[in-house]
């Protein structure tokens, strides 16, 4: 197992982040809105349960950001201090 290494924040840093804070419309297939619920107390996400957006909504809930494999998201509103890393083969947007 390698040890940690420390590292200046400006060599692992690409950016921060916000999705829109409003709500889309509910749909029932589409690419995934992750929400807060979807954050567990351990640090992983919860795809059991989620919500969708219609990929017609969806480039406007991008614009700031597409979450990709290994970015950290993490809740600063009402629940905090939840987060997890985003997987591989994710598709989706936050909420």
């Amino acid at each position: 197992m390698k040890a940690w290494q420390l590292k200046n924040i400006s060599e692992v840093y690409d950016g921060f982040f916000d999705g829109p804070h409003a709500t889309p419309k509910p749909c029932d297939e589409g690419p995934i809105f992750l929400g807060i619920e979807n954050l567990t107390e351990s640090g992983l996400l919860d795809l059991s349960q989620t919500k969708k957006i219609s990929p017609e909504e969806f480039p406007r809930w991008t614009r700031r950001v597409l979450p990709k494999a290994k970015d950290i998201v993490f809740s600063y509103e009402a629940t905090l201090n939840r987060y997890a890393i985003i997987p591989n083969g994710f598709y989706g947007c936050l909420n």
